[in-house]
């Protein structure tokens, strides 16, 4: 009998697919992309006579992780690697393919003779260049769990020590990718194009005026389907406010008399409005971006728009929401929330894998885990970017993403409850409240911050287990709060997020606290724990609720004491600063 290999296949690079966008779209379709290639390459080795480890099994269903790993013989082991390689470029090469055809019918509809140059095309995608594959291999010699470490430490190495190659030579004078300012646009100057040649080709990228796109930021809007599928941040953003206005007596007329103006835009096909697409149909009732429903946006198009049908529209919808609707329901707040989750301890669950049966159990459940996030993040308003493993990425509104957050790491729980011994596996998630105009590359980074905070705590604190809450604010310093699944501080704190969307604490209540943490010193002891607590009851009785007419119920002073019971200052005004931006109700607007 043949001895057996354990093969392992990494696909990278994650970073350039992923990280590079600006819109949604770019964030989910780098996802979707990578997951497609690590499919096909799954594929590929399976169809070589491998047995397939990681993923448990090549389906439609759900997002497969950058890693693939697979159980041959020493003598098909370099034919299974070889399949593997060659699926995931041809994967590659179909989705460059699609984003070349899908550019001709642009140049078509256009009235042009194309819309990119072939030379910068042809330099900037060669599937080698775009793809990092790491292969590595190892004999099981009769100890499978031995093997896996040996392959793990192997794989490490080999990224670590990648192929470095010469830069490729610039275009002197072409503008740089919007996307990635390492390379250059891929499309061609509009020179003596008449505006409306270029409003279709803006249009039909989901292209602002002076934005650029290179290759593999053209696959990402071109590629996969329809490229308004995927939620933008402004839909996100404005959802709890759309929930809100139709709950209210004759919130389903308003919203319908919103949506026809928004009907009259989609028809006349203006550069300022697109469809809302996919996810479930959750957003039919009100299927577009929704950008237009804050007056910054709203007046941004105005200023753009020429005279004509177009402008008498948006002054209109102006008249609609700034004449009662913004008056009766105030104005939708303009942030959302990112979500990154990753399982912990799953290095000790697999070590705990001692052969190929056991390691597909965690396989498996892994698979049924991620296949359950789209659907789980639809119940709570949401959108599922990637779910691969034990990775997910998703998109929720203010008002819901605490609960789906704690949905999900509920989720995981129940997922490998059953698998494997000892020491159970726990979820880590970092969750951003970012404004719907921030770049996204830079809440990608602020979110991958957050989840490292999640995992790691601060020095005293016991690691993984958490939920770290990181708010960026358009304008001022950065929040970040951190809390274990398993504490009290989090039951309490989701009070404090409860008594701010119910106004029964005024909204700026945490900077009161702020100042008293400033001004008391942050020492232990019963007789300064003492003062913290009067200067805090003193502060609460002279306070009056969001309203501003009604003084602070005794219950609502219990329950913020209760929160602030033997805790520093410092931490209890950041959790009141933090859980009041859950309400949704912050001066800062669009």
């Amino acid at each position: 009998m043949s001895e057996q290999y354990l093969v392992s296949l990494f696909i990278g690079p994650v970073q350039d697919f992923i990280a590079a966008a600006l819109r949604t779209r770019d964030l989910w379709f780098g996802s979707h992309m990578l997951s497609e290639v690590s499919r096909a390459a799954a594929g590929g080795m399976k169809k070589s006579g491998a047995q397939l480890i990681f993923p448990h099994a090549v389906t439609n269903i759900g997002n497969v992780a950058n890693r693939v790993l697979a159980l041959t013989t020493a003598a098909n082991r370099e034919a299974v690697i070889t399949a593997g390689k060659e699926a995931a470029h041809k994967k590659m090469q179909a989705f460059l393919d699609q984003a070349k055809r899908a550019s001709r019918k642009i140049a078509d509809s256009a009235g042009v003779a194309t819309i990119i140059y072939d030379n910068i095309w042809d330099s900037q995608t060669d599937p080698a260049d775009l793809l990092e594959l790491y292969c590595t291999a190892v004999p099981v010699d009769g100890n499978y769990a031995d093997a896996r470490r040996r392959l793990d430490q192997l794989t490490m190495a080999r990224k670590n020590s990648r192929d470095v190659f010469p830069a490729r030579d610039g275009v002197p004078g072409r503008p740089k990718s919007s996307l990635d300012g390492r390379r250059e646009t891929v499309l061609v100057d509009p020179g003596n194009r008449e505006e409306s040649q270029r409003r279709i080709i803006r249009r039909r990228l989901r292209m602002g005026k002076n934005e650029q796109l290179d290759a593999l930021g053209l696959v990402k809007r071109l590629a996969g389907g329809i490229v308004d599928q995927f939620t933008p941040t402004t839909r996100m953003a404005v959802d709890p406010w759309i929930r809100k206005v139709e709950a209210t007596k004759h919130g389903s007329a308003t919203l319908e008399s919103i949506r026809a103006e928004l009907d009259k835009l989609a028809n006349q096909q203006a550069p300022c409005i697109s469809r809302v697409k996919g996810n479930g149909g959750i957003y039919d009732a009100m299927p577009y971006d929704a950008g237009l429903l804050y007056p910054g946006p709203l007046g941004a198009a105005l200023r753009d728009s020429e005279d004509g049908g177009e402008k008498d529209i948006l002054q209109h919808l102006k008249k609609i929401l700034g004449w009662g609707v913004w008056q009766t329901h105030g104005r939708p707040c303009p942030y959302y929330t990112l979500m990154l989750g990753d399982g912990d301890y799953m290095g000790d669950l697999l070590d705990k894998a001692e052969d190929a049966p056991a390691h597909q159990e965690v396989s498996r459940e892994l698979a049924s885990f991620a296949a359950s996030v789209p659907e789980m993040c639809r119940e709570y308003r949401a959108h599922c970017i990637y779910a691969g493993g034990d990775d997910i990425l998703a998109m929720a509104p203010l008002d819901t993403a605490l609960d789906l957050a704690n949905a999900l790491q509920n989720l995981f729980g129940t997922a490998l409850k059953t698998v494997g011994e000892g020491k159970r596996p726990t979820f880590s998630i970092g969750l951003v409240v970012a404004h719907m105009q921030t770049p996204l590359g830079r809440v990608r980074r602020l979110v991958k911050e957050a989840e490292k905070f999640a995992k790691d705590g601060p020095e005293d604190a016991e690691p993984r287990n958490g939920l770290a809450i990181l708010v960026a604010p358009r304008s001022g310093r950065e929040l970040m709060v951190r809390f274990r699944w398993d504490d009290d501080r989090l039951p309490r704190f989701r009070k404090l997020v409860e008594l701010y969307q119910q106004e029964k604490l005024p909204s700026r209540f945490g900077y009161s606290l702020q100042q008293l943490a400033y001004e008391l010193p942050n020492t232990q002891g019963h007789d300064f724990t003492r003062i913290h607590d009067l200067e805090l009851q003193r502060i609460l009785k002279r306070k009056n609720s969001s309203g501003g007419r009604e003084t602070i119920d005794p219950k609502t002073i219990d329950l913020v004491m209760e929160h602030a019971a033997s805790r520093p200052l410092d931490t209890v005004f950041r959790e009141h600063l933090v859980a009041r931006w859950f309400s949704g109700h912050v001066e800062e607007q669009s």
